[in-house]
C-alpha cells in the first residue's frame, strides 16, 4: 500500500513538475518497479523456491565480472581506454592505475553491483556454509570492489558487513576468518593497483606511490603514508592528476546538496510537495542559473526525494524503509542489504543506474516478509 501511495504521488506531481519529459520517464521507471513488486508478491511461492538458484547466479555472475575487472586493470596498463571500455575518469592518468568499470557507466556503479553478492556470500559463510569456491569468490569480488575506489560502495558494504557481524556476534571463529578474508582482499587490491602503476609506461608512479594514493582516497585523507623520496621521472611519463584524497568529489556532492536544499526551502508549497518528479535539475538551475546545468542531479537520493516530493514524499519513502525492516524482522540478515543501500543513497540518486538496488530489496522483502497469517500464528 505504501509503494502504491508513492507511485500515486509520483503521478500526481506531474501536474506541477518543472521538467515534464524527465518526469514522465521517471514515473515510468517507478511504475515498472511497482509492477515488479506486485508480480513478486503474487508469485511469492515460486520466487521462494527460485531464491537459491538466483543467489548462485548472482554470485557466479559477480565473480565473472570481477575477473573482467582484473583483466581491465591489467589491459589498462598498455592499451588505450577505447580498447578496454574504460570510462573517462577510470584511466591510469587519474590516479596512476586503472579503476575498473567493466560494463557499468562508472566505478561507483560497478562497486554497487558487488554489494548484494558479497553480502549473500558473507551471510552463508557466517552460517557455516563454507566452501573453497565461495571463499575464492568472496575474495575475488571484494578485491574488485576495493579496486573501484568507490567510497560510496565500499562504505555501504562496510555497514552491511557490520550488521551481519553484529547479528552473528557469537560465531567468533567465523567472524575472525571473514575478517581475514576481507583483509586479504584489500591487500590483493593494493598489490594489483601498485603493480599496475609501476608497470604503466605512460605514468610516473611507483608501487608505493599508488598504494599511498589508494589508502589516502579510501580514508578521506585521514591516513597518509610517509612521502617517498622524489626520483627523476622519465620524460615520456606523465604525473597523474591525483596523488591522494580528492576533496573535489566530496565538495561537489555537498555543494549540490546545499543548492537542492536552498531550492526546496524557497516556497511553502515546495517544502510540502516539492518541485515535482524529475524536476530537480530544472528547478535548481532556475534558482541558481550560474551554478548548475538543468540536466544535473543531486547525487543524494534523500535530498532529491525531498526536493521533488517535499516532506510528504520523504515521509512516504521513510515509511517504506520502516515497512521493509518490520516485514523482514524474522530474517534480520536482510537488514544488512537495506543498511548498505541506505548508505549508497547518500552518494547517488535516480533510478536507471541503480535498478538493482530496488530489485534486490523487492526480492528480499517478498521472500522473507512476515505475512498476516504468520503473525497470527
Amino acid at each position: 500500500r505504501l509503494a502504491g501511495v508513492f507511485v500515486a504521488l509520483s503521478l500526481l506531481s506531474l501536474l506541477w513538475t518543472t521538467n515534464v519529459t524527465r518526469g514522465i520517464l521517471t514515473v515510468g521507471i517507478v511504475g515498472l518497479l511497482y509492477l515488479v513488486l506486485l508480480a513478486a508478491l503474487a508469485e511469492r511461492g515460486r520466487l521462494k523456491k527460485l531464491l537459491p538458484v538466483l543467489s548462485k547466479m548472482l554470485v557466479i555472475s559477480a565473480a565473472a565480472v570481477s575477473a573482467l575487472a582484473f583483466l581491465q586493470v591489467i589491459a589498462g596498463i598498455w592499451l588505450p581506454s577505447g580498447a578496454t571500455l574504460l570510462c573517462a575518469g577510470c584511466t591510469a592518468d587519474q590516479f596512476g592505475f586503472v579503476r575498473p568499470n567493466v560494463f557499468a557507466i562508472e566505478p561507483q556503479f560497478l562497486g554497487s553491483l558487488f554489494i548484494a553478492p558479497l553480502l549473500v556470500l558473507l551471510h552463508d559463510f557466517l552460517k557455516g556454509k563454507r566452501s573453497l569456491f565461495a571463499l575464492v569468490c568472496f575474495v575475488l569480488i571484494s578485491s574488485a570492489l576495493f579496486m573501484t575506489l568507490s567510497r560510496g560502495a565500499i562504505f555501504a558494504f562496510a555497514l552491511g558487513v557490520l550488521i551481519l557481524f553484529v547479528l552473528n556476534f557469537r560465531a567468533v571463529k567465523l567472524l575472525t576468518e571473514a575478517t581475514l578474508a576481507l583483509m586479504a582482499a584489500f591487500a590483493v587490491a593494493l598489490v594489483v593497483q601498485g603493480t599496475a602503476a609501476a608497470l604503466n609506461p605512460r605514468v610516473d608512479v611507483t608501487f608505493y606511490g599508488a598504494v599511498s594514493t589508494s589508502i589516502s582516497q579510501l580514508s578521506l585523507g585521514k591516513v597518509q603514508l610517509p612521502a617517498e623520496r622524489t626520483v627523476q621521472s622519465n620524460s615520456n611519463e606523465t604525473v597523474p592528476v591525483f596523488n591522494g584524497y580528492v576533496e573535489e568529489s566530496t565538495d561537489t556532492r555537498l555543494s549540490l546538496t546545499q543548492l537542492a536544499l536552498g531550492t526546496w526551502k524557497a516556497t511553502p508549497g515546495t517544502v510540502v510537495f516539492g518541485v515535482g518528479i524529475g524536476g530537480t535539475g530544472a528547478a535548481i538551475h532556475a534558482a541558481y542559473p550560474d551554478k548548475i546545468d538543468a540536466r544535473e542531479i543531486v547525487q543524494n537520493q534523500y535530498v532529491e526525494i525531498l526536493l521533488e516530493y517535499g516532506l510528504v514524499g520523504l515521509a512516504v519513502f521513510a515509511a517504506l524503509l520502516v515497512g521493509y525492516l518490520w516485514g523482514t524482522r524474522q530474517s534480520k540478515w536482510a537488514w544488512a542489504f537495506l543498511g548498505a543501500y541506505a548508505v549508497q543513497w547518500w552518494f547517488f540518486s535516480g533510478y536507471p543506474n541503480a535498478l538493482h538496488v530496488y530489485l534486490v530489496l523487492i526480492v528480499l522483502y517478498t521472500v522473507f516478509r512476515v505475512k498476516p497469517s504468520e503473525r497470527r500464528a
